[in-house]
């Protein structure tokens, strides 16, 4: 059956084209039609095209694909551009794969095209990635289109995008908790990759199709609702366009629109600012003015941070809110020598008026303490538990999750590093910090506050040790002194429903597994 298959499309008068390639019908087409019209436009509007471009077009067979092929074809004499074919071959559907590339290989064929093909197992790269099939696939399909393309001579890579899988897009991120970024959805142009078809929509693409009886192949893996984007297209968005907002397709491509244009000046804006605030820059590490920062409201520093990680790490792959909130509360405070760390070895350090970015050569758990005594901060929001913070100063691994009421132990059990709070009783975000001169609390089964300091003394805790034992601090109130005691205001009572379990344990990688065990 395979093979009749093969020999069908090979023999196939795959007409999807037939002869595009005069001007007579460019122009016939350009006056008639609205899906040509408004490609063109979009060309013009991002100075996609310029002339004598060279383009690989990333072909999958689809219908958004061999749309795009068709119009860039009808347009190359009006762009006097040339054209190649890529095509990956994922090898997610046996044999239903390779036949997918035969159809492609088959249509570049007929029409005289460069083709350029590439079979992986994106199921195993999956594997040793540790990311979704998705993003692996996204990934894989964007390193071989751009390997492509550099050693062929080709200035651009087109795609088939359109305003449908936008607005997608934008609802998917939305639903994430994405940012301003996330929300602009997909962009027209980024580098070198154009997406021509970004303007139009899906029922346009189809409609194109039929009228001129273009072939395309079907992945019925699309219609599969276990993915995300799957679910929203076909179940979601439906739900909002029949009850909620016939026009929601328009409405978020709008909104798309809006943060886009919005966010193309925020750059423009941060870039002026950085190069301001900017006390040197070399291959490994940027520093910056904390006077300059501290001046910034905080969603303008926030984007700073995130820019002057970028110029460091390359890019922003596993930065977290979290992180940025604990660096701003570094730069705001009043410690003059502290540090953050972040992914992929970036330290961010502050000493006196410098904000240091920088990329260490080894892992950061190896760099020893820059100071002692030493000098930390950290934030942990809500969302960030279960957590595991590992903080290099005193080379101490802080655990802190959420436990159901039935997995609770019998707290005069517990080791005298593990306690366990109330959860109604705290607000987030905590504070973890080394303890300061005046710091109080009310320790567990007492009335009345006393100094930190007292406490060190009382216990007995060698004064050249005490900075190890950090402090964490919900809404300006200390509420437990970590592998020490808790706050009385902290405590677990009785009517007490959920339950905070807090381990302060040392080393440089704990195990989190009976952290997250037992999780509400």
């Amino acid at each position: 059956m395979d093979l009749l298959y093969i020999l069908f499309i090979i023999v196939l008068e795959l007409k999807p084209f037939g002869n595009i390639s005069t001007n007579h019908m460019e122009q016939n087409l350009l006056s008639t039609n609205r899906l040509l019209k408004k490609t063109v436009q979009t060309i013009h509007e991002y100075q996609m095209i310029p002339p004598h471009t060279a383009i690989l077009a990333g072909i999958s067979g689809g219908p958004d694909s061999i749309c795009l092929l068709h119009v860039l074809m009808t347009l190359s004499q009006r762009f006097r551009c040339r054209i190649g074919i890529a095509h990956l071959n994922h090898g997610l559907r046996s044999t239903v794969s390779d036949q997918d590339a035969v159809f492609v290989r088959s249509l570049a064929e007929k029409q005289n095209i460069p083709f350029f093909y590439k079979r992986t197992d994106i199921q195993k790269k999956t594997k040793t990635s540790k990311k979704s099939i998705e993003e692996t696939g996204r990934n894989e399909r964007y390193t071989f289109f751009s390997k492509v393309a550099a050693s062929h001579g080709f200035d651009k890579i087109a795609l088939g995008h359109h305003r449908d899988d936008n607005a997608e897009l934008v609802l998917m991120n939305l639903l994430r908790g994405s940012g301003p970024l996330g929300l602009s959805g997909i962009p027209p142009i980024r580098n070198n990759i154009i997406r021509p078809l970004i303007g139009v929509s899906r029922s346009e693409i189809m409609s194109y199709l039929t009228e001129n009886d273009l072939k395309y192949l079907t992945d019925y893996s699309n219609a599969d609702t276990a993915f995300l984007r799957n679910k929203i297209r076909h179940e979601l968005l439906p739900l909002l366009k029949e009850q909620y907002n016939p026009n929601i397709g328009e409405t978020l491509n709008r909104l798309s629109d809006i943060f886009r244009r919005e966010e193309d000046w925020l750059n423009i804006l941060v870039g002026e600012t950085l190069d301001q605030i900017t006390k040197s820059r070399g291959k490994n590490e940027l520093v910056l003015f904390v006077s300059g920062l501290q001046k910034l409201h905080t969603a303008h520093l926030s984007r700073i941070l995130r820019a002057g990680v970028k110029q460091i790490k390359g890019n922003l792959r596993r930065i977290r809110l979290s992180q940025i909130d604990a660096a701003i509360e570094m730069i705001y405070s009043n410690q003059p020598h502290s540090g953050v760390d972040l992914p992929d070895r970036i330290r961010l350090e502050k000493i006196n008026d410098s904000l240091i970015i920088r990329q260490e050569s080894k892992s950061l758990r190896s760099i020893k303490p820059l100071q002692n005594p030493p000098v930390y901060h950290y934030t942990i929001h809500l969302e960030d538990l279960p957590v595991e913070l590992w903080m290099p100063e005193i080379r101490k691994t802080l655990f802190i999750s959420r436990v159901n009421g039935n997995s609770l132990p019998d707290l005069p059990q517990t080791a005298q590093t593990v306690d366990f709070l109330d959860f109604d009783r705290i607000r987030f975000p905590l504070i973890v910090r080394n303890p300061e001169a005046g710091d109080r609390f009310i320790p567990f089964g007492m009335k009345n506050s006393q100094k930190i300091k007292d406490y060190f003394i009382n216990n007995k805790v060698p004064k050249q040790d005490r900075s190890f034992y950090p402090v964490v601090v919900s809404r300006h109130q200390i509420i437990w002194l970590a592998g020490q005691r808790i706050a009385d205001a902290a405590k677990v009572t009785p009517s007490s429903q959920r339950f905070i379990k807090a381990e302060l344990k040392t080393g440089e990688n704990e195990a989190i597994n009976d952290i997250k065990q037992n999780t509400w």
